[in-house]
């Protein structure tokens, strides 16, 4: 197994980084036939820590790095760039400057949107954050059922248009989107505003990365809150669903439950038109507000 030092470098991302570095140390640790406690005894551990860092709960040093690797027999050049993932664990990235008005569950969701290879969103509530127009997304705070600092308003808003320069950059995400018709038809602000963001949709779903599936009225689509599942490449990086909701949101990373969503979201795509077909639903549903 070999990890090459200058694209976990580009790569890595604080959360992200931790999560590698811990579902890589996990793996060694099995192939050397070792339980937690073992591992935890060999260095005078509290019986908890191994599983932490395996975890991502916990980060560690470069000196127990090298002695996992040493206790693993991981090989050096794998070492090296484990190494790297460790010196980015504790990198700053642009969303760090909104620290002081993201929740820690907001900056992981974003920092695994900037690593993911695909992400699959279903949703019948509102238009997904990834998909948002400015003036759509101004408006979502607005309406809000929590009263949302203006100042605060303005930033987040900032901060889900950057959030989209995933599907510009040098290697764009794979972003397929399946949306309710009714999303369509749900005018939360001016109709101005709506029409912006039909536009929007329309423009990000000309992009070769970007698909946006719509679900007709009469097809059987449900989707509480907004679902989504971030996949990326190569054995160390498991998928991760993210799940929102009115109250807050979770993640959900067991092999079981990243296959049981996997499941509703392969069933939801089947009520879903073609992304052809969708762009001309949208385009049709823009030709009415005119």
């Amino acid at each position: 197994m070999y990890y090459d030092r200058k694209e976990v470098a580009m790569a890595a991302t604080p959360g992200y980084a931790r999560r590698r570095m811990g579902a890589a140390l996990k793996e060694r640790r099995k192939q050397s036939g070792l339980t937690l406690d073992q591992v935890a005894a060999q260095f005078g551990w509290d019986g908890s820590k191994v599983s932490r860092i395996e975890n991502a709960k916990s980060g560690l040093s470069r000196l127990d790095l090298l002695k996992l690797g040493a206790l693993y027999g991981i090989p050096d050049a794998d070492l090296e760039a484990m190494e790297a993932w460790l010196e980015d664990s504790s990198g700053v990235q642009w969303w760090a400057g909104y620290a002081d008005i993201l929740t820690t569950t907001y900056q992981e969701r974003i920092s695994l949107e900037s690593q993911s290879t695909q992400i699959v969103t279903a949703t019948s509530s509102a238009i997904p954050g990834l998909l948002q127009a400015p003036g759509y997304a101004r408006a979502t705070f607005e309406i809000s059922p929590f009263v949302t600092d203006p100042d605060d308003a303005s930033a987040l808003v900032d901060i889900r248009a950057r959030r989209q320069r995933i599907f510009t950059e040098d290697a764009p995400v794979r972003y397929t989107a399946l949306l309710s018709e009714a999303l369509l038809h749900a005018q939360i602000a001016s109709v101005d505003v709506h029409r912006d963001q039909l536009a929007h949709l329309l423009r990000l779903s000309s992009l070769d990365n970007v698909t946006i599936r719509i679900a007709p009225f009469v097809s059987p689509f449900f989707v509480g809150g907004e679902v989504s599942l971030l996949e990326f490449t190569g054995p160390q990086d498991p998928a991760v669903v993210y799940i929102e909701y009115q109250d807050g949101a979770i993640f959900k990373e067991t092999p079981r439950d990243v296959a049981r969503y996997r499941r509703k979201l392969d069933h939801t795509a089947g009520a879903c038109l073609s992304g052809p077909e969708s762009r001309d639903l949208i385009k049709v549903r823009l030709e009415e507000l005119k």
